[in-house]
């Protein structure tokens, strides 16, 4: 969206360097840029989940953020961003690198996906970007394109008194922008997920067809997608839960699914939280699994010509809605599932992922339901049409560019920088 608007991206920063520091203290840190030249192009195509980014090696990222394992630059709580800031301004040559960025760029744009939940380090780590970028460089600040579940009081803190500095807050729901609409102002703006259309079956089926078109290994995905079949996908809550408890749930789901439905039964992995179980289960039940290895337009292409999609992963569920399928939804690690249910208004209540025993029948009530209804072509139809509307308020998520160039029109004609 950035790079179609004529905004140079000059620094990038991917979500894995906002993890721990010893985790990342251990990538390679190389002085050659040795990224293919084709992947390079689709990296400044895509903009990874995370923010600012560096055109520099992975090293920089290191130094640049303070992991490695004796220094720490991400504050703990709200107490600490203030003094942090004022030690990374008198230790600039330990952050030459992070200084040179923001000096140079015209706005950080941050997108928080998923992340902002918990008191996880990326979480602290994207709002103090946001902090230090606007209170020490002055620089216009965009968060967009995300859930923000400030539950957690540490977070929280940190939250009201960093949001209300942010040039422009983007919420990918609505829920997200009622309970933050206390201490800020925002706008809910559709995820920039829906802007990824699946092919027609008309032309997607010739190709799709073709003998082990889906199978990437380790993994098969052996099924007819001219006959009628329905994904299933697992759930961000699944994270950090017994992985016992997780197998059981799902297996006993997929069960009930192959009982009661007479339509083919396709595992979606969306993370290596669910691609472990979901191997399990296409293994005793002979059942094909969409790995997490899987192109993501091909996976757009499964799930929008599914008959529904059975899960609790946000990004699957916005695919089977682009083109139309109708989702039967699983509860996820956040209030996300129900904001998504809110913002297109398909559905009221979610199904909780650790408790199938109880829930089964609902759920193959609610499938039976949006797949059997008189009028469920019409209906997709609908579906299909409104995410597409959503696809093109979607481009809302970047309208600070337009804001800014208003601002800036006597200043300078030069394109923005971002980072």
């Amino acid at each position: 969206m950035l790079i179609s608007l004529g905004v140079e991206v000059t620094c990038r920063v991917p979500e894995a360097a906002l993890k721990a520091p010893l985790e990342f203290a251990l990538s390679r840190t190389t002085g050659v840029d040795d990224t293919p030249h084709g992947l390079r192009k689709v990296l400044k195509l895509l903009i990874p989940p995370g923010v600012l980014s560096l055109r520099r090696r992975v090293g920089g990222f290191a130094r640049m953020l303070g992991l490695h394992r004796d220094s720490e630059l991400v504050p703990a709580n709200w107490a600490e961003f203030e003094p942090t800031a004022k030690r990374l301004l008198k230790k600039r040559s330990f952050s030459e690198e992070l200084h040179g960025c923001l000096e140079a760029c015209e706005m950080v744009m941050i997108h928080g996906n998923g992340c902002m939940t918990g008191n996880t380090r990326i979480a602290r780590a994207e709002l103090f970007i946001a902090y230090i970028s606007k209170v020490l460089f002055n620089k216009t600040v965009a968060l967009v394109n995300h859930t923000a579940d400030f539950a957690h009081p540490v977070l929280a803190e940190i939250a009201r008194n960093v949001y209300p500095l942010v040039d422009d807050l983007a919420f990918r729901e609505p829920i997200s922008a009622d309970r933050c609409a206390t201490f800020c102002t925002g706008r809910v703006v559709p995820d920039t997920a829906f802007l990824c259309e699946p092919a027609p079956k008309s032309s997607w089926l010739p190709v799709a067809r073709r003998p082990m078109y889906f199978d990437v290994w380790p993994d098969r995905a052996t099924f007819d997608p001219s006959s009628p079949y329905i994904c299933v996908g697992g759930s961000s809550a699944f994270g950090g839960a017994d992985p016992r408890i997780v197998l059981d749930n799902m297996m006993l789901m997929v069960r009930c699914l192959k009982e009661n439905c007479s339509q083919q039964i396709v595992l979606t992995a969306s993370s290596v939280v669910d691609e472990q179980p979901f191997r399990a289960i296409a293994g005793r039940l002979q059942l094909p699994i969409i790995g997490v290895r899987t192109p993501v337009q091909q996976v757009v292409d499964i799930l929008g010509n599914a008959d529904a999609y059975v899960g609790g992963r946000w990004h699957p569920a916005i695919f089977s809605l682009r083109g139309g399928t109708p989702v039967v939804p699983l509860q996820a690690n956040t209030f996300k599932m129900e904001g998504l249910g809110q913002l297109t208004g398909l559905w009221s209540r979610t199904f909780d992922p650790f408790r199938i025993q109880d829930e089964k029948e609902a759920i193959v009530d609610a499938l039976s339901g949006v797949i059997n209804a008189r009028d469920a072509l019409a209906s997709r139809k609908t579906v299909r049409e409104q995410a597409e509307v959503l696809s093109k308020r979607s481009w809302e998520n970047v309208a600070v560019v337009s804001n800014h160039r208003k601002l800036n029109s006597g200043r300078t004609s030069a394109a923005p920088r971002t980072e």
